[in-house]
């Protein structure tokens, strides 16, 4: 844990897929894992958890902000792609 609270953990985690069910069929839904304290955890639970207030005055903050903005915004196929050096 940093001074703030958030603990130090390896923001680029890795892609998880899940079957969500859409209307009358089911799609695949990626999303990205970060692990804390040995436990899994989505990125966006992470910053809501840990994050809130703190995305601009904290380092790791800052940069799980960035990345989870890049993950919504999708790529051009939809799929996430694990962002090198944000």
């Amino acid at each position: 844990m940093d001074k703030d609270g958030v603990p130090k953990i390896d923001l680029h985690g890795r892609i998880e897929v899940q079957k969500v069910k859409f209307l009358d069929s089911y799609q695949d839904q990626e999303y990205r894992v970060v692990t804390v304290r040995g436990k899994d955890m989505d990125l966006s639970e992470f910053v809501n958890t840990y994050c809130l207030g703190k995305e601009l005055s904290n380092p790791t903050c800052a940069r799980a902000d960035k990345i989870n903005n890049s993950d919504r915004r999708g790529s051009s196929d939809g799929k996430l792609r694990l962002a090198p050096g944000l």
